[in-house]
């Protein structure tokens, strides 16, 4: 075995100590009870394009903004799903219990410039309501 597949398998046995299953909603109460301490948090994101990343992201994200009081939630992610969470924020969505309406919440706004180069940009900055 080589230098390099013995630190790739520690890593993979780091993460089999460390991480924790995510399979519902009361799987993040530690996550958001921690978060709740902080100034900020960081969204980041790690498997692209999972439907199961997307869906936890945003439970995460109405847990904070609801159980923890967050005015301001920054995410790097595409654009139609960060459209549906500012959608929520302004109270234009199905979700009319939202902390929107207790005047708690700015809107959110964001664009995905996409890859550099790649001419996204110019089409979903035209999307963006003001």
């Amino acid at each position: 075995m080589t230098n390099g597949n013995r630190a790739i398998l520690g890593m993979l046995d780091e993460i089999r100590v460390l991480a924790r299953p995510l399979n519902g909603l009361r799987d993040l109460d530690a996550l958001v009870h921690r978060a709740g301490a902080g100034r900020f948090v960081a969204i980041g994101e790690a498997s692209h394009g999972t439907h199961e990343y997307y869906t936890m992201r945003a439970r995460l994200t109405v847990r904070l903004i609801e159980e923890q009081a967050f005015t301001w939630i920054g995410v790097e992610g595409d654009w139609p799903d960060c459209w549906r969470i500012n959608r929520w924020v302004r109270g234009q969505s199905g979700l009319d219990t939202g902390p929107c309406h207790a005047g708690r919440i700015r809107a959110m706004a964001h664009v995905d410039v996409g890859e550099r180069g790649s001419g996204r940009l110019p089409r979903l900055a035209a999307r963006v309501e003001p």
